[in-house]
């Protein structure tokens, strides 16, 4: 493979061809239709500002103060990428010591809330394009504690040690005294009992810097280390500025089957939790610049290709948390397209659930729905929306059911350019995956042209629960003897 790769690349670099130009597109989630009474918001968890001590090339702080050139960048690519809501998870180090506001990242211009004194969440102001994305507070170590309302533990040096933490007791603490929500992020590095013991209110089931790590791809994701690192090449050595930097990544938008089998081992042992992606943005990994005048690893390129659709009221940090809580959030790989009317439902006669929801089993009249998505048309290049490249997709949809007994996960349908409507006769846990072949992208990949021709993860639901009974312990479900026989 990495031959054929290499002769695929002098071959490029010799005879070369042309490619339009490209315009990074950005869809406005006011424009995506919404579901029930339910709105979509951009959200993207996981994300380093200069306060981590590994961002900005290990230079975020210079004499205490943050990294002025990426700072900017940072807040560039949530303007650009019309982000609605950033989880800041900043590594404890800097982030133990410093205050609220610092971490918020506030300048003159944004917004505080609920107020200047005690702030949980602040608001920038400034982007060109008119949004507003929301920044909230929280820490990667081995733990990763999300919309935190305050820091805890009045001493510094004891709060780091905390901090660097990751056992039952400091997720009770952390739970509690922070008002947090907490994530496990890498979950590549955990076992699947340490993880049920934990009991968290969210896993990572993607992580984007883990895949570009080679050593983390062969130890720990069992994908090849280095077969995509070469296809980043051309977009380095790119005399004929052919290459479309944006696209630099998409052969790194590969779904390890460690993160499903973890995933539904834990769903299998009955925990309640929300599966989330981490884009895991640092500007610590390609610091090279591409021939359209930004690095390769660029805060605004990456954010765009990983986030997740929150379903809220609006957009405000009580509704974000609430919908975390509640698991109403589809992971989705937005650099193949911005996904519009998708669905993922289940109904009875009389009740209908949304993707994070339980509903209890109504014989001969409970089914499933996952809809096909549209590609929204704001994802298309000027003068590529309404023409024949926007039909050319072919998008799969997969509904898998928990296996009990084996621990992981069974197709139970499928379907190619058209929704699934599946009856539901027992108990179950249902999750929905949808693959893209991107043939829409063809016209704008040369060297990495294949990558059109493959199908790729585009949207990952977390959960619906059919249930006998609606019966909980804390954010464990009830043993349901129907249930566990499936």
């Amino acid at each position: 493979m990495q031959i054929r790769n290499l002769f695929c690349l002098i071959l490029f670099l010799v005879v070369g061809c042309s490619k339009p130009n490209w315009t990074p597109p950005s869809v406005s989630t006011k424009d995506l239709t919404p579901l029930n009474d339910y709105r979509i918001v951009r959200v993207i968890t996981h994300l380093h500002t200069p306060y981590s001590y590994d961002a900005c090339d290990k230079q975020g702080l210079v004499n205490g103060v943050p990294n002025a050139n990426c700072l900017a960048e940072f807040r560039r690519g949530l303007c650009d990428n019309q982000v609605d809501f950033a989880m800041l998870t900043d590594h404890p180090e800097h982030m133990a010591e410093t205050d609220f506001k610092q971490l918020l990242l506030y300048q003159t211009g944004d917004k505080l809330a609920p107020n200047d004194d005690a702030p949980v969440s602040s608001t920038l102001g400034g982007c060109a394009k008119g949004n507003t994305p929301q920044l909230s507070v929280g820490f990667e170590g081995a733990l990763m504690p999300v919309l935190m309302e305050s820091q805890i533990e009045p001493d510094v040096t004891t709060r780091l040690a905390l901090y660097q933490k990751d056992d039952s007791n400091t997720v009770a603490r952390l739970r509690t005294e922070s008002n947090g929500l907490i994530m496990i992020p890498h979950t590549e590095h955990w076992s699947i009992d340490d993880l049920q013991a934990l009991a968290p209110d969210g896993i990572e089931v993607y992580n984007l810097h883990a895949n570009l790590d080679p050593k983390i791809r062969a130890a720990h994701l069992e994908i090849p280390s280095f077969d995509p690192a070469l296809n980043l090449l051309p977009y380095y050595i790119d005399p004929y500025r052919q290459e479309i930097p944006d696209l630099a990544f998409i052969g790194f938008m590969e779904w390890s089957p460690v993160y499903a089998r973890i995933w539904d081992a834990l769903l299998a042992r009955y925990l309640k939790f929300t599966a989330l992606s981490g884009c895991d943005s640092h500007e610590n990994t390609l610091s090279s610049i591409a021939w359209d005048d930004e690095r390769l690893d660029a805060h605004r390129r990456l954010m765009h290709w990983v986030t997740e659709f929150a379903y809220v009221k609006e957009n405000t940090f009580d509704e974000v948390k609430t919908a975390f809580q509640n698991h109403r959030v589809n992971l989705v790989f937005e650099g193949f397209g911005t996904p519009d009317q998708f669905e993922f439902t289940a109904s009875t006669s009389t009740t209908t659930a949304m993707v994070g929801e339980t509903l209890p089993l109504e014989e001969s009249q409970t089914r499933i729905r996952v809809k096909v998505p549209n590609i929204h048309a704001g994802s298309f290049q000027p003068g590529y929306a309404t023409d024949s490249a926007a039909g050319t997709a072919q998008i799969k949809l997969v509904l898998r059911k928990i296996s009990i007994k084996s621990q992981n996960s069974d197709i139970v349908a499928e379907a190619v350019d058209q929704s699934i409507d599946f009856g539901v006769y027992e108990p179950g846990i249902y999750r929905a995956e949808v693959w893209i072949r991107p043939k829409h992208l063809s016209s704008f990949l040369n060297y990495d042209y294949n990558q059109a021709n493959l199908d790729h993860l585009w949207i990952l639901s977390n959960p619906i629960w059919i249930e006998a009974a609606a019966v909980t312990e804390g954010r464990k479900t009830t043993r349901e003897t129907s249930l566990e026989e499936n």
